[in-house]
């Protein structure tokens, strides 16, 4: 991670506020989540990173990867 413009703690993880207004405006290339519920729900998982913008990356991480 070269580059990092900002980081949020946030328990809605990708929201509107998120998609539409700071993406954006920062340039956003990749979005990290740190939840351990949604990294072990594939289903959650799939719905989260459907939210990121085109072109935006999403990863998804438990707290045992990141720690």
């Amino acid at each position: 991670m070269k580059n990092i413009v900002l980081a949020r703690v946030d328990d809605r993880l990708i929201h509107g506020e998120v998609v539409s207004v700071w993406t954006p405006s920062l340039q956003v290339n990749r979005i990290i989540i740190v939840d351990d519920e949604v990294a072990a729900d594939k289903f959650n998982k799939r719905i989260i990173k459907a939210l990121a913008p085109n072109g935006v990356k999403c990863n998804v991480y438990d707290t045992d990867v990141m720690g």
